[in-house]
């Protein structure tokens, strides 16, 4: 350890030696500086080198291409939302969920300017981009489907009652409904990432209480 702790210190103090002379600065900066000037001028407009849509190279930025390869790759896809008992299926673009263009364009040419001081992070970061689909909202032809499902997904609660059994009149416990409600729905469909495959997920559903509840009908047959 003791020879180790002297080689590390001699190792320091040459380093040390060596930032202290101006031409060894010199150089360091120089190939910050050639490293660092593409970077900030790289177009803030055009995609990060190897930056991917949905694990796919992109040709083009500009939101007239984009919104034309997402619309014809993803436009047709299928939506399938299941719930307890069932599930009902569409397409994104019946259902009124659009590709959101702008959201993906954003995302394939984001590189702040705290990440283009640092030498090659725009091949690091193009790299590591693999920028998801998400849809935006057509309220109109939503609403459509939001209704298909919530009609579909709807189980209406049980009320408590009494019934006879064994010669005698005993609870007929009450029992839980259950509702897919649209708002719901949306935040869902507006979190899910949109996939070669289109968009699959369980429908988060609502307790709908009895109006008649177990103690109401106990308190009468007590």
């Amino acid at each position: 350890m003791d020879m180790v702790s002297r080689q590390l210190k001699v190792a320091g103090a040459w380093l040390v030696k060596q930032l202290r002379s101006p031409k060894v600065v010199a150089v360091c900066v120089g190939i910050y500086v050639l490293a660092v000037v593409p970077q900030l001028l790289y177009p803030s407009s055009r995609a990060l080198p190897f930056a991917t849509l949905d694990g796919d190279r992109v040709a083009q930025t500009d939101s007239e291409y984009l919104s034309k390869h997402l619309l014809s790759e993803y436009g047709d896809k299928a939506l399938v939302v299941t719930y307890p008992g069932g599930e009902t299926k569409s397409t994104l673009a019946k259902a009124g969920i659009n590709t959101d263009t702008k959201r993906a364009q954003q995302d394939l040419t984001a590189y702040p300017t705290w990440k283009q001081l640092i030498p090659l992070s725009l091949l690091v970061t193009g790299i590591s981009t693999n920028v998801q689909v998400h849809g935006s909202v057509d309220s109109q032809r939503f609403a459509e489907f939001a209704k298909v499902v919530a009609e579909k997904c709807y189980q209406a609660p049980k009320n408590a009652g009494v019934k006879v059994a064994d010669n005698s009149v005993v609870l007929d416990p009450a029992k839980p409904g259950r509702a897919c409600k649209p708002d719901a729905l949306l935040r869902q469909i507006e979190a899910e990432p949109i996939t070669k495959a289109g968009m699959r997920f369980v429908a988060k559903t609502q307790a709908e209480q009895p109006t008649r509840t177990d103690k109401d009908v106990e308190g009468v047959i007590g």
